[in-house]
Parts: C-alpha cells; structure tokens; sequence
C-alpha cells in the first residue's frame, strides 16, 4: 500500500492511497474461499472447487465486496499509521479500480485537534444556591388552584357571559360541501367564553345565549390551520348549550389538596417547594456548569474541526 498526502490545511488531509493489484488479488482469493466452502458445483464436492473456477465464475461478482474491504481496510491503516483522529466520517472517492489492477482512492479527513490541558486547579467556580421564597410557594399554589377550580351551575336563568363555562354538544360541518369532517363533533364540552379555545368567532356566538338555547355557529378555520383539508374554509356548528357553569373561588385548604391526592394542604405545599427547589438546583448546576466551561474556553485556544 502507497500513501501520498496531496493536501494538508489546518485540521484537514487529503491523502492519495493506493492498494496494489496483489493485494486486491488477496482480498478477492478469501472472499472466494469463503463462497467456495457452501458452493455445489457439478463434479466437485461443496469446498474442493478450485480457486481458477472459482475466479472464472465469480471473481467479478465479489469485486464489489472486496473494494468496500479493501477500503474500509486500508483507511483504517492509513489513519493509524499517521496517528489522525478523525473529528468525522473520512471521504472516500475512488479513481481507479477493476480486476487484476491497483486500487487508487483519495481520503479526505478532518481531525481533531491537538492542544495541551490547562491547570485545572486553577479554575475557581462558585455554584450559585437558592431557595423558593413563601411568596413565590403562595404564587404557585394559586396557579395549581385556578387550573383545578371547581365550577357550579348557574340556577338563575341568565344569558351566558364571558369568564362562564359553557357545556355544549356540537356537530360542524364545512359549509361548501355541508360535509361533517373528524374533530367536528362534541358531546358535553366544557368551554370557558373569552379563553380563546376555539375558533376565533365561536365564543363570541355563544355570549348572551342562555341554557337550552340552539346556536347555528357560523365560523371561517383560520389559513393556516393544523387541517389541511379544513385551512381556511366557512364552517357551520350546530351547537346546544347544555349548562352554564361558573367557576367556584380556588381554596387552597386540605380538601383541595386531597382532591389533588395528596393527604392535606401542608403536603401539597412541600410538593410543590420540593418542585421548585429541583428547578433552583438544575438552573444552579447550568450556571455552574456555564462558568466552567467559560473557564475552560479562556484557558484553551486551538482550531476546530
């Protein structure tokens, strides 16, 4: 095997490499041994087909197979003979190759680079600690609060107003075809007016309408919408309110807490502390980890792949 080295900039070679027709031979002669140990052929037990038959048959079949080896073989060699660490997969463009001649390629590599560690005793990196103050605590448990909020139905006959809850039954169906696609449909859908769940224009439609009441919604899906098939076409959703809810003031006391499934308020409140303290710890070990890596940045200078 020959090795010329064409072009060295920086981090990256470019290398000629040449496999001798011998070798190639060699590669081809075992790769045929192998074929010829399960091969049955007329006149010859399954392993005694002589190697001159064996390449009259099949020495170009397994050309293929050999180049890959040879290659694969040869780049392996090249790369530790010349102590190159490669920083990605070599490329390889073959130049010349066929029976009974040399194999010729060239490797493009880029390495990594070489440089000498710094004193790591002389880095010095503080690791930031904090706790989740009371009111941070109260400010969580408020939001877990109103997500879980419970909610009771309006007993007085009143038209729906937006901050209501709306349980509704619907079925839409797109207005050029009058065709019901998938996701149209609703049964017993609890919908907050003004929290902007749904298409623009269909809360708005429901404000003012009373339970009972049936409410031919007209909307157009907005461009673009998740559904192709449904971007930017008018809409009918023939909708009854079923309820209309309001939502009971958020108590965070014991029974809330059980509700959630925890054995009472003080729990709760832990679970929510032992939360944020692990959030705290993970921004703490970034920060840390930042400084560090700052450190080692202004301690080092050396090319990069």
């Amino acid at each position: 095997m020959q090795v010329k080295e064409v072009k060295h900039s920086g981090l990256n070679y470019e290398l000629e490499v040449t496999v001798t027709a011998k070798d190639i031979d060699t590669h081809v002669d075992a790769r045929l041994q192998e074929v010829g140990k399960t091969l049955r052929l007329p006149g010859f037990r399954p392993g005694k087909v002589p190697m001159n038959i064996l390449k009259k048959r099949y020495g170009r079949a397994v050309m293929g197979e050999v180049l890959e080896l040879a290659v694969n073989d040869s780049t392996a060699k090249v790369l530790k003979d010349k102590n190159l660490r490669p920083a990605t997969q070599p490329k390889i463009e073959v130049k010349e190759f066929d029976e009974g001649k040399d194999l010729k390629y060239t490797l493009n590599v880029e390495v990594l680079p070489e440089f000498k560690v710094m004193n790591l005793k002389d880095i010095k990196a503080e690791k930031p600690v904090a706790k989740p103050e009371k009111k941070v605590v109260d400010d969580a448990l408020e939001r877990i609060a109103s997500q879980n909020r419970e909610t009771e139905v309006v007993k007085e006959s009143r038209a729906a107003k937006k901050g209501d809850i709306v349980v509704i039954d619907f079925h839409g169906r797109t207005k050029d075809d009058n065709k019901e696609h998938q996701g149209m449909h609703g049964h017993g859908h609890e919908l907050e007016l003004g929290s902007g769940q749904f298409i623009p224009g269909f809360e708005e439609q429901l404000t003012g309408k009373k339970a009972g009441d049936k409410v031919a919604v007209e909307v157009t899906f907005p461009k673009p919408y998740h559904s192709e098939e449904l971007a930017g076409r008018d809409a009918i959703f023939d909708t009854e309110i079923k309820e209309i809810r309001v939502a009971k003031p958020a108590v965070i006391d014991d029974a809330f807490a059980k509700r959630l499934g925890f054995e009472g308020e003080a729990k709760l409140r832990e679970a929510v502390e032992q939360q944020m303290q692990k959030e705290y710890d993970q921004l703490s070990r970034l920060r840390l980890k930042r400084s560090l890596l700052d450190a080692l940045d202004e301690g080092h200078e050396f090319e990069v792949p």
